[in-house]
């Protein structure tokens, strides 16, 4: 669908009856290129000047992965129906359905990262959340802003779960006991009931000691290429042993959902102490099996440590490669700088997904988990292609900075300030209970087209309401307020 331009390079049509077009039209998820709302897209890309940047951000090239509930998920593969990790500044890591999921042919330029930590590509008009520049960092204010915008550094803070209620099914002992087992660990044959875990070392020795097992003995010889005799302590096989794992040694992904943070912290510790090593503050823990590494990094991150991972030489042994992890437990920040990345003409397909908080996990190619902004689009797109006053934003809340302030006044009053079907957009809070005022621009928030009023209930017209564009009402006691983009 292409609208034609009227004379001075505007359209004789309001935004809510551009908007009105695509009523019914279903989001971009599972959408190929041939979708109606990717047509229009590649329509605006097609009718403005691509040398300047794509102002609505769609994120990330394919290869980089989100965090999910199930794992880390390349973008170019995931489900619509799957739930991802969600980062509230207040409130920390939690997982929830995606308000979308984003598929777009982009035809602008690229951000090319590369550094020792970083490997990606995204468009310059992506948000990354942060303390920004010199000037944040006086303050230590976050936000989230394109990455073009950066002139300095970014310092990106570390996250973690927002669960502060520890699963009563796992003590410290057991999840002590959890870590050994996934490391040194094996079950014993012949009906015993117990798992063994053999260690050589004297750190390890003492730790599982502290774990009380119920046998232990040190073998009269060392084996192999070690100068220690191995010790080997056995425990009884634990209750949560048959529900904790869905093969063996992988262990559920639910798990780490329902840990508390401080569990969290203390399996990643122990799990060092039994297949790690340490310098100074920095933690390096270590696994054979691809799948108990995506496992341990994600514990790592919930935990609220930054964490890197990288592939190293396959063991003569086993033939298998061996994966580091590293994490520091007192490094608060993560640095990018602006020498990390070039902007770049070329386009190809990128990716994103929109979540209530605005702020996702993601994993480079490189290893590095980082926290970035996400998407919001349509109320920007419409915008775009009338020529109005755009955010320039994903946060929803930013709309209340655009255009004239209008007063959400019902019935069928006149005057110039009094809201009315055209170009006004109105910005709402998100979700019910307690929300941050219209003095909050960085919290959950809705934006659409406003479409009049019912019975003390706003309508508007927006996208990501019910999976398609569509028209919905709200409580007008939930609107931040309405902003006017053109006087007509």
């Amino acid at each position: 669908m292409v609208v034609e331009a009227g004379e001075g390079g505007t359209m004789n049509i309001t935004a809510y009856e551009l908007a009105q077009r695509y009523i019914g039209i279903a989001e971009l998820s599972s959408a190929g290129r041939d979708h109606p709302l990717i047509q229009w897209w590649l329509s605006l890309c097609s009718g403005f000047d691509i040398e300047s940047p794509d102002e609505t951000p769609w994120c990330m090239s394919g290869d980089v992965e989100i965090l999910t509930s199930s794992g880390f998920t390349r973008f170019d593969q995931l489900s619509d129906f799957c739930h991802v990790a969600q980062v509230d500044p207040l409130f920390g890591i939690s997982f929830t359905r995606p308000l979308r999921v984003i598929r777009k042919k982009y035809c602008g330029p690229i951000v090319f990262f590369s550094s020792r930590s970083l490997s990606m590509r995204t468009d310059p008009e992506h948000r990354f959340w942060g303390i920004w520049n010199k000037a944040g960092a006086m303050t230590g204010q976050v936000e989230k802003r394109p990455i073009r915008e950066l002139s300095s550094v970014l310092h990106v803070p570390r996250v973690a779960s927002r669960n502060e209620v520890d699963d009563l099914e796992f003590s410290d002992r057991e999840i002590g006991l959890m870590a050994a087992f996934l490391s040194d660990g094996f079950l014993r044959t012949g009906g015993t009931g117990r798992i063994a875990i053999q260690v050589s070392k004297q750190r390890k020795i003492d730790a599982l000691h502290s774990l009380v097992p119920s046998n232990w003995y040190r073998a009269k010889i060392a084996y192999g290429q070690s100068t220690v005799p191995l010790t080997t302590f056995e425990y009884q096989i634990p209750a949560w042993l048959s529900s904790a794992f869905v093969d063996y040694k992988k262990p559920k992904w639910s798990i780490l959902t329902t840990w508390s943070r401080r569990q969290l912290q203390h399996f990643v510790l122990s799990y060092a102490t039994f297949d790690g090593s340490a310098r100074g503050d920095r933690r390096m823990i270590y696994t054979s099996s691809p799948d108990l590494r995506d496992w341990l990094q994600a514990a790592v991150t919930l935990a609220g440590f930054h964490s890197s991972q990288r592939q190293g030489s396959q063991s003569p042994i086993s033939g298998r490669p061996c994966y580091t992890i590293s994490f520091s437990t007192a490094k608060r920040t993560r640095t990018i700088r602006r020498g990390d990345f070039s902007i770049e003409s070329g386009g190809e397909d990128l990716f994103c997904v929109e979540v209530p908080t605005g702020v996702i996990l993601i994993r480079d190619p490189n290893g590095t988990v980082l926290p970035v902004g996400n998407c919001s689009a349509f109320v920007n797109g419409i915008a775009w292609e009338l020529r109005l006053p755009r955010s320039k934003s994903a946060m929803a809340r930013s709309w209340l900075g655009v255009g004239q302030a209008v007063e959400a006044v019902e019935g069928f009053p006149s005057g110039p300030q009094i809201s009315r079907i055209g170009f006004d957009v109105v910005v709402l809070m998100r979700g019910s209970g307690d929300q941050p005022g219209p003095d909050i621009v960085d919290a959950p928030g809705h934006v659409g087209f406003f479409g009049g009023w019912d019975g003390g209930r706003v309508n508007v017209l927006g996208g990501n309401q019910g999976n398609a564009v569509s028209v919905q009402s709200f409580p007008k006691d939930r609107i931040l307020g309405i902003r006017r983009l053109r006087s007509e």
